[in-house]
């Protein structure tokens, strides 16, 4: 997609930044660096392959950085701030995706280990919960993520041999689940938070999954400055996007 958008093939990306989910981040990251160091080699894009004489090319970075998965987020939500927050306010980016449910603490520009953290599930959990729920009422139905993920968007989807299913009645499981998940992350801050004598200032919610725990999430953490940014899925990309055009 590069190669064509640029219209020529080069051999050499000026940097790339890549991500890992919180707990994992200090066992693998220099693992992925010198993984990530390497060439790869990439399909050159059909109009270019007569210029260029190959249907592929390898390709390395100059420059290569390896970070905590929101950061990315929080990089995006501090660039599209008017005023910074004062320096000794604590923020902490919540990232639900599809591995895992990560968080992450800063002050100022130094990061803070003992708020920051991770759990295996978050979104699966809550559409185990939906596919469970289906399977008691629609014994017959087979149901993957991606489809349940469709029929919550719509409110109804129709399965061969099953008929219409109308997930309106499921999009309380998924609140009561993502309710359950917002307490439990609430908990361990709170014991973070007693034990680092700290205060949570604001939360931002960014990642694949921030539809489903937008309103548990504002419940939950009442009275903390609480903000989602546009488009969540793609808010780790665009600061790893802005993280990179700093290290060109």
């Amino acid at each position: 997609m590069a190669f064509k958008d640029l219209g020529e093939v080069v051999e050499w990306v000026d940097a790339l930044v890549v991500g890992l989910p919180v707990y994992s981040f200090g066992k693998f990251r220099e693992g992925l660096t010198a993984e990530m160091g390497k060439r790869f080699e990439v399909s050159v894009p059909a109009k270019l392959r007569a210029a260029y004489g190959k249907d592929t090319i390898f390709v390395r970075a100059k420059a290569i950085k390896v970070m905590p998965q929101p950061v990315a987020a929080m990089t995006d939500w501090r660039g599209r701030l008017t005023v910074p927050p004062p320096e000794g306010d604590t923020v902490i980016v919540a990232d639900p995706g599809y591995k895992t449910f990560d968080w992450f603490a800063m002050r100022g520009h130094v990061i803070i280990p003992d708020l920051s953290g991770a759990f295996d599930g978050g979104v699966p959990e809550l559409l185990k919960g939906v596919s469970v729920a289906i399977t008691r009422k629609h014994p017959n139905a087979r149901v993957d993520i991606q489809t349940i993920e469709d029929g919550l968007e719509r409110g109804r989807i129709s399965l061969v041999g099953v008929g219409s299913i109308d997930f309106s009645e499921y999009r309380q499981t998924v609140r009561k689940g993502a309710m359950i998940i917002a307490q439990r992350i609430a908990e361990m801050l709170q014991r973070s938070q007693q034990s680092n004598k700290v205060r949570v200032d604001h939360l931002i919610l960014a990642g694949g999954g921030a539809q489903y725990f937008e309103d548990a999430m504002r419940d939950v953490f009442a009275g903390v400055d609480f903000s989602v940014l546009p488009r969540p899925v793609l808010a780790n990309a665009r600061g790893f996007w802005k993280v990179a055009t700093r290290m060109a």
